[in-house]
């Protein structure tokens, strides 16, 4: 099983003439960049590709965007992206939808970088892959699970359940802690957070119930 599981944030859809401006200064040597970056990407050098996108976000945080809002909006709902209005900024339009086509296989890694660099998140996870086994001399559901960053693996286990079952229940307790904090230091969560925090954690409790339900089948089966 395959999952997307992390979208760029709201502010890089407002895209702005400065913006732009910074990216026609450099847009030859970004162009070499993408170029270079997009090899690595077909040669599989993962760890490449991210070291150059972050160069470039750390260097020209502005021209970054810039190319960002391209790939993004080739991927996502036109309506997001908010350009300037008027015939003037026709340019602006055809050169985001250039990269946008040109660079569309990079568009996980650029999200990944903007969120890493402009956000100040660490190895957001893109993705991520799953698929089951059994351990049958120990009598154990296996399972398989590999976690993206871009189009990097960050994570890559074969565990018992029990284990799997052991990292789930730490997380869920890191997430809670930090909800706790704001509580306790009287910081606001934004709403967006806290309803998509809400909404997963319904599908929690139902997954939870399922699987006590399969625990329980199996234990009057034996």
């Amino acid at each position: 099983m395959e999952s997307d599981v992390v979208d760029v944030d709201s502010d890089v859809s407002l895209i702005t003439e400065e913006q732009f401006d910074h990216y026609l200064q450099m847009k030859d040597v970004v162009r070499d960049i993408l170029d270079a970056t997009l090899t690595a990407h077909l040669q599989n050098e993962t760890a490449t590709v991210k070291k150059r996108l972050r160069n470039l976000a750390v260097s020209e945080p502005q021209v970054f965007r810039f190319v960002v809002i391209g790939a993004y909006r080739d991927t996502s709902d036109e309506d997001e992206i908010i350009f300037p209005e008027g015939e003037q900024y026709q340019e602006m339009l055809e050169e985001a939808n250039d990269l946008g086509q040109r660079y569309q296989s990079l568009e996980p890694d650029f999200v990944a970088v903007y969120l890493e660099v402009i956000s100040g998140q660490r190895n957001p996870i893109s993705s991520y892959r799953s698929s089951v086994g059994y351990d049958s001399d120990y009598q154990q559901p296996i399972v398989d699970y590999q976690a993206i960053s871009g189009s990097q693996e960050i994570l890559d286990i074969r565990v018992p359940v029990e284990t799997a079952s052991n990292l789930s229940a730490s997380l869920m307790r890191a997430i809670k802690e930090s909800v706790r904090r704001c509580v306790d230091d009287d910081l606001e969560i934004g709403k967006e957070s806290r309803e998509s925090v809400e909404k997963t954690l319904e599908v929690v409790k139902e997954e939870l119930d399922q699987m006590e339900s399969l625990l329980e089948d199996n234990a009057n089966n034996e």
